[in-house]
């Protein structure tokens, strides 16, 4: 198991979103929660067993594709499942 915190900002053209992150990963299961600067999640991403759920201060949405998910609700483009190894070195 192993843990990252840090911050992120995500900038396009419509958007800036800053929010601090907390990532835990065990083996291929994971949390990533995203929180705003007053400390309000705003976004958290989970698998467990290969099942992806997103949840939102405006409801939750589950699938097997975690890129085309985060991109589906948020428009965001973000590798995650590469930066998993790209945080581990």
């Amino acid at each position: 198991m192993w843990r990252i915190n840090g911050r992120i900002s995500f900038v396009n053209e419509q958007e800036n979103w800053y929010a601090k992150f907390n990532w835990i990963q065990q083996k291929d299961d994971f949390q990533i929660s995203f929180t705003g600067p007053l400390g309000e999640t705003e976004l958290q991403i989970s698998q467990i067993d290969k099942h992806i759920l997103l949840k939102t201060p405006s409801g939750e949405t589950s699938s097997d594709d975690l890129e085309q998910l985060l991109f589906q609700e948020t428009g965001w483009k973000f590798p995650v499942t590469s930066l998993r190894y790209w945080s581990q070195g």
